[in-house]
């Protein structure tokens, strides 16, 4: 009877588990305001969770613990250990650590850190340089075993100002510290951020850093999914950019066209892939694209029409065998219209980045407004939650007013969520189809700021299809710009997106000390600069639009000012430096000859975005002589290599 007993025994508690025992409370500071964004965890193991917006938290662990310890930490805090035993409601005052506020200093773009946690070199705020640290700013505390934990958003804290800091600008770090890609413990339902409890007010434009990573500047397209984890995801969105026909329409001037559409279509007279024309002439076309299974292609034809007229391509080559070029016999057309919209993730993980986010927008639209007094601008916002939250969409729509969505965009604040996808989806649909964006523009683009990926059941996979196929055939540039706790899952889709779209893949680094942590991007190179000037830059690349000429009048000063204005880094960011190669005649009407390639296997010719049009090899030869007599005329580079060790040379093609 004795072992019958002793046998059930042990099936109860292996059917059961051991019991559990939560412990509640409130994280307060010296002047008893609750801190949102602590981590409070169990000492020794992976338990852990965030405080709320009102300073609240509650833990679970396993009545088994002997001596359990409540560890609680926050940056600029003296970390609190308290004996649990029986407790099951706590109130822990956090002091200000001494340590802490006695070595803080300024980094380069003004946002002040700890100095023992900078993953970077630094300067004081005398100007001294500083020795570079080999210690990450983010993740640098442990919680034991990180395999234990369950939802990866736990390690997304709100954030919050570190006190006494010589600036007065806030410092975030990743409050939790667990591991980005394991982390699995379950998030509270719904975490509501507000700038009342965060250092909402403090936000300034030109804090948050960022890269950009644009495959159309990769000779072979994905290269960085051959032989990484990105590969796995293709299956899971069933999206996978390629078949690629690039189209360059120009008029018998040879201007480019703006906005002409184009059409790839089957030899039934189906459309494969629609596109629009951008500001310098040139579509992105793609076969097979949501339907990523090899197989034999179809033999089709490209359709371009602008203006009323029609032309054909005919059996039409893929880009590695050159780019299409469409000659329609029509007056250039200078496009003035401009749509600009931001779509913005508003769930609650996105508290730690956001109130900087909005700051960035607002300052961006502001200076858009102020630069370019030759177009006709509108903006529009939409932020979106996920199915179960306050709200899906919040839109505001396009206005002339640019005042209004600035207005729109500092009102809005994070909560909701829980789980880690949202409603991706219906941000974007909510954008694409109704915001009204107009049939005739220069430039249509859709900034996409999230952290998160959308749901990835059938129906919503299906959507993004649709919704990146729908973008492509209005004109509409995506650019994604995620945030902290974005896993490679979603960096794979928004890189898709942004290729089937004719736009490049934005991400938040760690370098600013704002927010949680940042994976970093599956490339070869990057370059990490200020974030605001980096949407400035890609702004600047995508309005850019010489004024018409004839061949009457051939010149125009105001487009040989912007042409010799335009420089390096306008097109591939701050670290490109000059070659040492040199190219003559230069302004060219299309021949060009290139000398000192001395121990150079290829080089390129990119457009005025960086993006390749062809790739020249040199065969050993110092000296080559190539054409660029088809395309049109306005700002292109010679260029070699990638990121920091990109070397390029411009030249400016009138005729």
């Amino acid at each position: 009877m004795n072992t019958f007993f002793l046998y059930l025994s042990i099936l109860v508690s292996l059917t059961f588990g051991s019991p559990d025992k939560t412990i509640t409370g409130l994280v307060v500071d010296s002047l008893d305001s609750p801190i949102p964004g602590a981590t409070v965890s169990i000492k020794n193991t992976a338990i852990a969770t965030l405080t709320d917006a009102d300073g609240k938290f509650s833990i679970t662990f396993p009545a088994t613990i002997e001596n359990p310890i409540l560890i609680v930490q926050f940056i600029g805090l003296e970390s609190q250990e308290i004996v649990i035993g029986e407790l099951e409601y706590v109130r822990i005052v956090m002091e200000d650590s001494k340590e802490v506020l006695d070595s803080v200093v300024v980094t380069a773009i003004g946002v002040t850190i700890d100095e023992k946690k900078i993953g970077y070199a630094s300067e004081t705020a005398d100007g001294d340089s500083e020795e570079e640290h080999s210690e990450a700013f983010f993740g640098t505390r442990s919680l034991g075993d990180k395999s234990e934990t369950k939802d990866r958003r736990t390690s997304k804290g709100s954030g919050r100002a570190l006190s006494g800091s010589r600036s007065g600008l806030p410092v975030y770090d990743d409050a939790s510290g667990l591991d980005k890609e394991s982390s699995k413990k379950e998030k509270p339902k719904d975490i509501p951020v507000s700038s009342e409890s965060t250092a909402g007010d403090d936000a300034k434009a030109g804090l948050l850093t960022a890269g950009e990573v644009n495959d159309f500047m990769k000779w072979k397209l994905w290269k960085d999914i051959d032989s990484s984890n990105l590969q796995s995801f293709i299956s899971t969105w069933r999206m996978k950019p390629q078949h690629r026909y690039c189209v360059q329409v120009t008029n018998n001037n040879q201007q480019g066209l703006t906005d002409a559409s184009v059409y790839l279509l089957s030899n039934f007279g189906d459309t494969l892939w629609a596109a629009k024309t951008d500001n310098t002439g040139k579509a992105e076309l793609w076969v097979n694209m949501t339907n990523y299974e090899e197989k034999a292609l179809p033999e089709f034809e490209l359709r371009v029409e602008y203006q009323g007229k029609t032309a054909f391509v005919h059996n039409p080559r893929e880009f590695q065998k050159g780019i299409n070029f469409v000659s329609m016999e029509t007056a250039c057309g200078f496009q003035e219209n401009v749509d600009i919209a931001f779509v913005v993730d508003a769930t609650g993980s996105m508290g730690d980045e956001i109130f900087y986010l909005k700051a960035e927008m607002s300052d961006i639209i502001e200076r858009l407004e102020k630069k370019y007094t030759d177009i006709n601008l509108l903006t529009a916002s939409v932020f979106y939650r996920d199915h179960t939250d306050s709200y899906l969409t919040l839109p505001s729509a396009f206005t002339e007013d640019a005042s209004k969505t600035i207005e729109f965009i500092k009102a809005q604040s994070a909560g909701g969520g829980g789980d880690f996808p949202e409603a991706v989806d219906a941000g974007l649909e909510e954008a694409i189809d109704r915001l009204e964006w107009r049939p005739e523009a220069r430039s249509r683009i859709l900034f996409l700021v999230l952290d998160a990926p959308p749901h990835n059941d059938e129906a919503s996979v299906a959507k993004m299809q649709k919704l990146a196929r729908k973008a492509a055939s209005k004109g509409i540039r995506i650019v994604p710009i995620t945030g902290s706790g974005t896993d490679k899952s979603t960096e794979y889709l928004m890189r898709s997106l942004a290729l089937a779209t004719n736009g490049t893949y934005v991400f938040l680094t760690d370098d600013s000390g704002v927010g949680g942590g940042h994976i970093k991007p599956t490339t070869d190179k990057f370059d990490v600069e200020s974030m605001n000037k980096l949407l400035i830059r890609l702004l600047d690349q995508y309005l850019y639009l010489p004024e018409c000429v004839t061949a009457d009048e051939p010149d125009n000063k105001e487009n040989e000012k912007r042409e010799d204005e335009y420089t390096l880094n306008d097109a591939f960011g701050p670290e490109v430096t000059e070659a040492k190669f040199s190219i003559f005649p230069n302004p060219t009407a299309g021949p060009i000859t290139i000398k000192g390639l001395k121990d150079l296997e290829e080089i390129f010719v990119t457009d005025m975005t960086g993006k390749i049009l062809k790739r020249i090899p040199t065969n050993d030869e110092s000296k080559i002589e190539t054409d660029l007599g088809e395309f049109p005329t306005g700002i292109y580079f010679v260029s070699h290599g990638e990121g920091k060790a990109r070397v390029a040379e411009k030249i400016i093609l009138r005729k």
